[in-house]
C-alpha cells in the first residue's frame, strides 16, 4: 500500500513511485546495526557514521534526481502546469489521541499504526521536492527564460 504514484496528470498518466528508501531500508538498518556497537568518540565509529549518512544521502539525490526528471517532462510536454498545494507537514503529523470517556487514563485505538506507515510512504515519495520544493518552480522558469 502507500502511495502509488508521484505524480499523477491530468489526462491519466502517472509518474511511478519509486519508493526509494524502501529500497534501501535493509542497508540502512544493517549500517545503524553497526553504528550501535561503535564506541562514541572512535575512528570506527566516525566511518560508521559516515557510511549511514552516504546512504540517507543516496536516497535523498535518488529522490531529486526523480523530481527534476519528472519536473523538466512535465515543462517540455505542456503549456499550463497547476499543482496542488499539498500541506505535507499536516498530511504527516501524529493522529490525536483519543481518550477512552469510561475509563479516565486510558485511551482508545486511534489508528496510529496504520497512519505511521503512510506517513513514511509519503515522505518517502517526495512529493515536496515535486511540488512545494523548488524544483517545479525551478525548471518553469529556466524553460521560460530559454524559450525565445
Amino acid at each position: 500500500m502507500g502511495v502509488a504514484s508521484l505524480v499523477t496528470l491530468s489526462d491519466g498518466r502517472h509518474v511511478g513511485n519509486p519508493r526509494f528508501l524502501v529500497a534501501a531500508a535493509s542497508r540502512l538498518a544493517r549500517a545503524q546495526r553497526e553504528l550501535t556497537c561503535k564506541k562514541r568518540g572512535s575512528t570506527r565509529r566516525r566511518k560508521a557514521v559516515a557510511r549511514v549518512a552516504a546512504l540517507h544521502g543516496g536516497v535523498r539525490r535518488a529522490r531529486l534526481d526523480l523530481a527534476h526528471k519528472a519536473a523538466l517532462e512535465l515543462v517540455r510536454g505542456h503549456d499550463l502546469i497547476a499543482v496542488e498545494a499539498l500541506r505535507i507537514v499536516n498530511m504527516t503529523r501524529r493522529a490525536a489521541p483519543r481518550p477512552d470517556p469510561d475509563r479516565p487514563g486510558v485511551f482508545l485505538p486511534n489508528g496510529q499504526a496504520a497512519k505511521s506507515g503512510l506517513n513514511k510512504s509519503v515522505l518517502d515519495a517526495g512529493w515536496g521536492d515535486v511540488t512545494a520544493g523548488q524544483v517545479a518552480l525551478y525548471r518553469i522558469l529556466w524553460r521560460s527564460i530559454m524559450v525565445p
